[in-house]
């Protein structure tokens, strides 16, 4: 995820009182070294809601961090 894209989600997100933060150099499963920004929240979909609200048309994935998730 572009790290604008990433701070715009989470500004959105606070907006509408969902408690997200931005996770920068995030390397996942399959990335092979490669990081990459990501938004952390309880509820993943909230993220594709603010993705939809912001008209942000790149492809994310999601992976489980704990109680928590991260779209990257």
């Amino acid at each position: 995820m572009k790290p604008e894209h990433a701070h715009q989600i989470v500004q959105w997100l606070s907006e509408n009182r969902i408690h997200a933060y931005v996770y920068h150099d995030y390397s996942g499963r399959g990335m092979y070294g490669r990081t990459t920004a990501g938004v952390v929240t309880h509820n993943v979909t909230d993220v594709f809601e603010a993705k939809g609200a912001l008209k942000i048309h790149d492809d994310f994935a999601r992976d489980s961090m704990g109680l928590d998730a991260i779209v990257y």
